[in-house]
């Protein structure tokens, strides 16, 4: 018997876990990125029968990022946005998922988002959301200095997905 189980499998390892988590029914965090529509799918079907979150990042401090964006993008209507994002010389992607993230929350509010990247040294990660209008600017931005957040914020996610409904929940829905 098992409580939560937290995934960051590959692609590959991931096709069996939404459904032995369906069948077992047991919540599901998972953080395993490059999954395929149909891996999506899967996720979607999972979710009306167990609680589930699915994000490309666990920090609880990038959950409150997406948050405040979204709530600024939906203020300033018409401000440009953009996300600008540091990670370390060996990091593929580009943009980053997690640069992603308050992209599509500002996104979902209206604006039209850019992204600028940079690969450079050790950087764990640095997210900066600029807000800009005519005569001022609003910047947001979230460091990790530490690997260690995101296991703390898959753990927080856990815990606080236990004993939920059935559904697709995103971490800053779990930060109360």
């Amino acid at each position: 018997v098992c409580g939560v189980p937290i995934d960051y499998s590959l692609p590959e390892g991931f096709v069996p876990i939404p459904a032995l988590c369906v069948e077992r029914g047991v919540p599901l965090v998972s953080g395993t990125t490059g999954i395929s529509a149909a891996q999506q799918q899967a996720l979607e079907l999972a979710a009306s029968r167990i609680p589930l979150v699915w994000a490309s990042n666990f920090s609880l401090g990038v959950a409150v990022l997406a948050d405040l964006v979204e709530r600024a993008a939906a203020a300033l209507q018409g401000w440009d946005v953009d996300v600008a994002e540091s990670h370390h010389t060996n990091k593929k992607d580009a943009p980053s998922g997690t640069a992603l993230t308050p992209g599509q929350a500002a996104g979902s509010a209206g604006a039209d988002v850019h992204y600028a990247s940079l690969r450079a040294g050790d950087i764990v990660g640095e997210h900066t959301v600029q807000s800009t209008g005519m005569g001022e600017r609003i910047e947001l931005t979230h460091r990790a200095t530490h690997r260690d957040i995101f296991a703390r914020g898959a753990l927080h996610a856990a815990r606080r997905l236990a004993g939920r409904a059935p559904g697709s929940y995103r971490v800053r829905d779990l930060l109360d």
